[in-house]
């Protein structure tokens, strides 16, 4: 068995209801049982009924089932698994066997730990996102063909990427994280409240900051914006563009902007390209 937090556990009930815990075990992760720390990721399971009862000899994930297998395997991605069909935990035993439907969840669950690849997007397809709260959820979050998959190395050798997502926000919008191109990127697209909870895609957030920018009187309140890379634009945090810079002009550590949206101008002062700014409408627009 090993041992790690229990963030990586989810309760899983087979088709005749029976629940299992299944830990998720990180590669590198203490373990016992003749493993090795070196070992990679692993997957083990055990019997939801017992907890707190002798059978699971403390462990707070019930009772151990003995069934430990590699992720690889169970996702089959070493050639030895088949990442489909049923799991039987112990000869076959009813009780102890996970169905074909229940194990293809189990399998898109453990696909969205450790290092993303195209052969677990392809096994994501379709699948609701399991583990980013209760948002997720509501949105009817689920990940999207595994051709939008976007892998990368970074300098340290390590393939890195995104699945792609889609899900509808409280806005009533659908919103992804696939661009124009139809690749993933880093973003999902939408923003969240941080006071209401409640959620809009990107382009209804856009919409509301160019609201507000369009409303602010001089010495009457100010916008956030954010300056781009090429000093050409004030946008969004989601990229969506607010006005175009008309002026700019450096002193120090200081950088002096001026921007026009439909006539109106508007100036602010920043760090420079790429940062925040707070906008305040221009004198002359009284």
């Amino acid at each position: 068995m090993a041992t790690n937090a229990p963030e990586f556990d989810r309760v899983f009930a087979n088709d005749l209801g029976h629940p299992f815990t299944v830990r998720y075990v990180p590669a590198g992760s203490p373990l016992v049982g003749g493993r090795t720390e070196d070992s990679g990721a692993i997957v083990e399971f055990y019997d939801a009924t017992c907890i707190g009862e002798p059978a699971a000899e403390g462990h707070p994930a019930g009772q151990f089932t003995t069934g430990s297998y590699d992720v690889a395997t169970l996702l089959g991605l070493d050639g030895y698994g088949s990442a489909t069909g049923a799991l039987s935990l112990y000869d076959s035993a009813p009780t102890w066997t996970i169905d074909a439907h229940t194990m293809t969840d189990i399998r898109a669950w453990i696909a969205e730990f450790g290092v993303p690849s195209a052969a677990k997007a392809r096994i994501l397809q379709g699948h609701p996102v399991r583990h980013r709260g209760r948002r997720a959820l509501r949105h009817q979050e689920r990940y999207g063909a595994p051709e939008a998959f976007r892998p990368y190395t970074t300098s340290s050798g390590i393939d890195c990427g995104w699945y792609a997502r889609y899900g509808i926000a409280d806005c009533g919008h659908e919103y992804s994280n696939i661009r124009a191109d139809g690749r993933a990127d880093s973003t999902i697209g939408y923003s969240v409240d941080a006071l209401t909870d409640r959620s809009r895609c990107d382009g209804c957030f856009d919409e509301r900051a160019r609201a507000a920018l369009d409303s602010l009187a001089y010495r009457h309140g100010c916008a956030v914006g954010y300056v781009s890379e090429d000093a050409r634009t004030l946008t969004t945090s989601t990229g969506g563009e607010l006005a175009r810079v008309i002026a700019h002009r450096s002193g120090g550590n200081r950088h002096f902007w001026r921007f026009e949206r439909d006539g109106r101008r508007f100036h602010g002062t920043n760090a420079g390209p790429g940062h925040l700014v707070f906008v305040r409408a221009y004198k002359a627009d009284r």
